[in-house]
């Protein structure tokens, strides 16, 4: 079996660093999209890596397509994609209609992570059949919690936007919808709750994901694996 590289958008979040690490950790090569580069120096740091500006592509404002979709072509033949970006927004800040913090929701939940599969579509024109895409999303665009209309609605546009994706360019999608929401609140615990993500079994999630990169390629495949 062929081992892919992996693309991973936000690498230094909860989420993202842990697959870092475990990628790293089991020999595959991996590539970042990031927006932090003093936090991504600091995780590569904690595990005695140097920053090698050809593994790493700076996405922080503003986005420049056209430049993503060169460096994908640079770095990559088969290859998974896995999109980690987190909220950046407490979940606390939802209960009040401030509009910094939609704004901020917006750029964060939709807006960058749509920009970077754009980035993506010329490239799977030609490699769909030896690329997968991996999206960590929210149980909470199935059972809408209260007050979080506006991140509930993002997280649902973008998985129409994934399925659309894996119909028209035939390429395997795989969209996991964890329990948690920004800040690492746990749904199942109720919005409330100020516990992080150590709520949530993060190995659960990896394990998931690994066979899902094991998982035999199709012609076209959208799935939801509820987590």
């Amino acid at each position: 079996m062929i081992k892919r590289d992996v693309l991973i958008s936000g690498p230094t979040g909860y989420v993202g660093q842990h697959l870092y690490k475990y990628f790293i950790n089991n020999g595959y090569r991996v590539l970042t999209l990031y927006r932090n580069k003093q936090e991504l120096v600091a995780l590569l740091k904690a595990i005695s890596r140097e920053f090698n500006p050809s593994e790493h592509f700076n996405i922080s404002k503003p986005i420049q397509k056209k430049e993503i979709t060169k460096f994908l072509e640079n770095n990559l033949v088969q290859f998974v994609y896995i999109d980690c970006i987190g909220s950046g927004s407490r979940l606390t800040n939802f209960h009040v209609l401030d509009e910094k913090v939609i704004l901020n929701s917006i750029e964060n939940n939709y807006f960058i992570p749509t920009l970077i599969l754009q980035s993506l579509l010329p490239y799977l024109k030609y490699n769909q059949k030896n690329t997968k895409i991996i999206n960590i999303g929210s149980l909470s665009e199935k059972d809408l919690p209260k007050g979080l209309s506006v991140y509930s609605s993002l997280k649902r546009a973008k998985s129409f936007l994934l399925m659309s994706i894996a119909k028209n360019y035939s390429v395997n999608v795989c969209n996991f919808l964890v329990p948690t929401l920004p800040g690492g609140v746990s749904l199942k615990r109720g919005i409330s709750d100020d516990q992080n993500m150590k709520n949530f079994d993060i190995e659960i999630l990896i394990q998931n994901i690994k066979q899902e990169i094991d998982r035999e390629l199709v012609d076209i495949s959208y799935r939801e694996v509820i987590l």
